[in-house]
């Protein structure tokens, strides 16, 4: 019996991991609303940005987003300073935009850095937190020039 509990006793010690598991960012839970963007090396004053190097070159030489460029923008890549807003299901694997009824898929990679809208649109991402009150993308955009400019969006969440 002593020998029987010996064994046991060094299997169940023995047998011991610990196991952890990155947990995503909490996206869920309000409203993320867009505030501001950048984009790398230059001063735009503008409020309006579509995630499109021909559009981000227009922005680049200060001309404004045209109505119908907007609109011809698919939804996961136009933003509207004060205007746009996500929220994600409480799965965060949905992603609404403007309070819409459809919602777009959304992936994550398993370090939670990156994130990929409808097999389409990927966007690294940080959070200050599991509990954020903000949100940045980041978005590398090639040029016509065959340069690329980093472009970062910011939210914070209502």
């Amino acid at each position: 019996m002593r020998v029987f509990l010996s064994i046991l006793l060094v299997i169940l010690f023995a047998g011991c991991e610990k196991y952890e598991m990155v947990s995503e960012p909490y996206l869920t839970g309000g409203r993320w609303t867009f505030n501001r963007f950048s984009i790398e090396g230059v001063n735009v004053s503008n409020d309006t940005l579509c995630i499109d190097g021909f559009l981000i070159e227009k922005l680049l030489n200060q001309i404004p987003i045209s109505p119908n460029e907007y609109q011809n923008t698919p939804d996961e890549r136009r933003f509207i300073v004060g205007s746009t807003k996500w929220s994600f299901d409480n799965s965060s694997y949905g992603l609404y935009i403007d309070d819409s009824d459809d919602y777009l898929w959304v992936n994550f990679n398993d370090k939670r850095t990156l994130m990929t809208i409808d097999h389409n649109t990927s966007y690294t991402f940080q959070t200050e937190g599991n509990y954020a009150l903000t949100l940045t993308l980041t978005k590398d955009v090639t040029l016509s020039n065959g340069k690329s400019k980093r472009v970062l969006m910011y939210f914070s969440r209502n």
